[in-house]
């Protein structure tokens, strides 16, 4: 039997927004946003939405955190100057608890669409583009932090190339 966990069309904007995402595990179901910074509606960055599969109970369990009023984060990871909603989104996340020998361990992908330099066009070396039509240069970032102590809830702050806010 399918069940419907989560329904954005209620209190659109608010609550879960273009999911995109899922991992499964035991107790949970973590529900990633492709955030949609396109959609009007929205009113939030992306967040990483955690269901209780024993008591049904959805939250938010990660925020993304752009720093839009942070001058030196923005000059680093917001080089085309974008002010939208969810600009940055949520890849895959998988438990690697087993892998790491740490329970509730997770690596989350993330995609800073914002964060775009020179050196990251054609990392393989191979010069295909792999979104021809779609992002000519090429030239954006992205990153994967391992998280433990899930569950719980924070606002993910950007650490990458030793630097952090």
């Amino acid at each position: 039997m399918l069940e419907i966990i989560a329904d954005g069309s209620g209190d659109a904007g608010n609550n879960i927004v273009n999911p995109d995402n899922i991992c499964v595990t035991k107790n949970y179901v973590y529900i990633q946003e492709d955030g949609d910074s396109f959609y009007k509606e929205n009113k939030h960055d992306g967040i990483i939405w955690q269901y209780n599969i024993g008591n049904k109970a959805l939250r938010p369990m990660i925020i993304m955190d752009h720093r839009r009023n942070v001058p030196e984060f923005n000059a680093k990871y917001n080089t085309v100057n974008s002010n939208l909603l969810s600009s940055w989104e949520y890849g895959a996340m998988l438990d690697i608890s087993d892998l790491v020998g740490v329970p509730n361990t997770f690596t989350i992908n993330i995609h800073p669409h914002t964060w775009q330099e020179d050196k990251f066009a054609n990392p393989d070396g191979s010069g295909i583009n792999p979104e021809p039509g779609r992002r000519p240069d090429g030239n954006r970032n992205g990153y994967s932090p391992v998280i433990s102590s899930i569950p719980f809830s924070i606002t993910l702050c950007f650490c990458a190339e030793g630097y952090c806010i």
